[in-house]
This record gives structure tokens, C-alpha cells and sequence, in this order.
């Protein structure tokens, strides 16, 4: 049987039990996983946007926002602020390299073959940014 056929036979509770096992594997949590996608899919998206599309609270949100830079998945370019006594800034998270690596490791293990659908996105020209076609 080939991996479509497999997919095919998959219950609902069989497609959970399967992906609860990619997460544990990739030593991911389901809302890392939200976060990392939201950002593979919307490159320069804000903490808010993420916080709408993923239904986290916002110190979860950010909580996992600085955790998956820590490791390196996603990147961010702070915004200048509006006014020089405005102390707070937005940033705008990327997909790195690495965070690439990461989602194409969670659809293989779930049997859907290689994924290539990424372009570079040109924000800056420090780093290798990317964007989930």
C-alpha cells in the first residue's frame, strides 16, 4: 500500500493519534505548531494576527513567539517606532531556515510526501527569509 492509500483508511481519531505522535516527535506542542504555520503562511505578521487566527492568549502567544526564536524557526524585524518617546515597537515574524526544515519534517512524518512550496521572502538582506505558497 502506498502512504495515500494509508492516509485514505485513517479515521478521525486515527489522523489525531497520528498527529499528536509528529508533534511528540518533533518535541512540538500543537500550538507551536500553530504559531510556526501561522507565520509559514503570512510572513511579516504581528503577535495580533496570530493571536486572532490561532485563538492563543496573547502571553501564550508570546511566550511561543520567543520560544520558537530561541531555537532558531522564526526570525523577526522590529518596526521603528512612530515616535521617538513611543517605547514600544511591533515586530513582524519570518520563517527561517530552519522553521522550514521544521514544518517539512512534521508533513513528512504524516505521510504527505516532501513539501517545496517556499519562496524567499526579501525583507532584509542579512538572512534567508521565507514564505509558505
Amino acid at each position: 500500500m502506498n502512504q495515500t492509500e494509508d492516509m485514505e483508511e485513517l479515521d478521525p481519531v486515527g489522523m489525531i493519534h497520528q498527529l499528536a505522535c509528529c508533534f511528540t516527535q518533533q518535541r512540538m506542542m500543537a500550538s507551536q505548531v500553530a504559531v510556526l504555520t501561522a507565520i509559514a503562511k503570512n510572513p511579516a505578521i504581528t503577535s495580533g494576527p496570530i493571536v486572532r487566527m490561532t485563538g492563543l492568549s496573547v502571553p501564550n502567544t508570546g511566550r511561543i513567539l520567543n520560544y520558537l526564536a530561541e531555537v532558531g524557526d522564526v526570525t523577526f524585524v522590529r518596526e521603528e517606532p512612530p515616535r521617538p518617546d513611543y517605547p514600544s515597537t511591533r515586530r513582524h515574524f519570518y520563517i527561517t531556515p530552519e522553521g522550514v526544515g521544521t514544518v517539512k519534517k512534521l508533513v513528512h512524518h504524516l505521510g504527505w510526501g516532501e513539501i517545496n512550496r517556499f519562496r524567499i521572502v526579501k525583507e532584509n538582506d542579512s538572512s534567508q527569509l521565507y514564505k509558505f505558497l
